[in-house]
């Protein structure tokens, strides 16, 4: 399986959180019968900050539970391509080659079921434990950062489950973790380990 910020995000995907982990009362809950009447997810921030903290937790069946089946991802408009990001097998196999934390500057529910997220993404590889090694290395790629600066709209259905996630951001950001990322597996297989990012 390939890994890349693409797929682990958000994003980037990415994409949560080391300043919101502490954030409570953020998750969606079922409708009541005194509030029946309102339609729509009641607040698709929340929803952000709770899969945000999933993700910060390396919790793979909360994070998967955010997502719809049919969920897209753009960086920059451009769509980073079919993410299986409602499997829990999918994180945790992401969990398992970098940790991820999120510390958000700015949130706003725009519109119905909509969410805007200004945030910073600090994304580390792992430094090879996870992955078989019996000590820690510290050497590129491994126990790798990179903080990724993002602004993101987030969609969501009626279920608080995201459906659309777009969002901006330095592309050598992105690149710099993709390559990380190539280059542990391509290390841990007995082949290059590529040189870090000036």
């Amino acid at each position: 399986m390939k890994f890349s910020s693409a797929l682990i995000t958000g994003a980037s995907l990415l994409f949560a959180a080391v300043a919101v982990a502490a954030k409570e009362g953020t998750s969606c809950s079922s409708s009541t019968a005194a509030d029946a009447d309102i339609r729509g997810c009641p607040d698709p921030v929340g929803a952000v900050l709770a899969l945000f903290d999933c993700v910060t937790k390396k919790d793979s069946a909360c994070a998967a539970a955010a997502y719809d089946p049919g969920f897209q991802r753009f960086h920059n408009e451009e769509s980073t391509g079919a993410m299986a990001v409602s499997d829990p097998g999918w994180w945790a196999g992401a969990f398992s080659v970098v940790d991820i934390s999120f510390d958000v500057k700015f949130t706003n529910n725009p519109a119905p079921n909509t969410a805007s997220v200004r945030y910073l993404e600090t994304v580390t590889t792992s430094d090879g434990r996870s992955l078989g090694l019996p000590d820690p290395r510290f050497d590129y790629p491994f126990n790798f950062t990179v903080v990724q600066h993002e602004h993101a709209i987030g969609h969501v259905d009626d279920n608080c489950k995201f459906t659309f996630w777009g969002q901006y951001g330095d592309n050598k950001e992105q690149t710099d973790v993709d390559a990380a990322i190539a280059n542990m597996m391509s290390c841990m297989g007995g082949g290059p380990c590529g040189t870090a990012p000036a």
